[in-house]
């Protein structure tokens, strides 16, 4: 089974995967060397595209029931509980802005 990617592609559209936050244990390293989910990768491999930290700017990486590893523009930005991340969220959205 091919991701719907492939049939829009197939049909002359020119599309790519995008993913604003996920939340994964299994993640990728680009070409460029940042980290990025995988379900993005084969998306992008579907549409033709090389993956890009672009397509899922922000992936959590589950570390126990109340924490994530959170990863911004496929940098590791270090563990942080669910309470530290939300209140970090806004800073972190007007620093990352425009690179998207």
């Amino acid at each position: 089974m091919r991701p719907c990617a492939g049939f829009f592609r197939q049909d002359g559209y020119r599309v790519a995967p995008f993913k604003s936050q996920n939340m994964a244990l299994n993640s990728f390293i680009t070409a460029a060397g940042g980290e990025m989910g995988r379900a993005q990768v084969v998306q992008a491999e579907a549409a033709g595209l090389a993956p890009d930290v672009r397509m899922n700017p922000i992936l959590l990486k589950p570390t126990s029931d109340v924490g994530s590893q959170v990863i911004i523009m496929g940098e590791a930005q270090g563990n942080r509980t669910a309470r530290e991340y939300w209140g970090r969220k806004k800073g972190a959205f007007a620093h990352y802005q425009g690179r998207i």
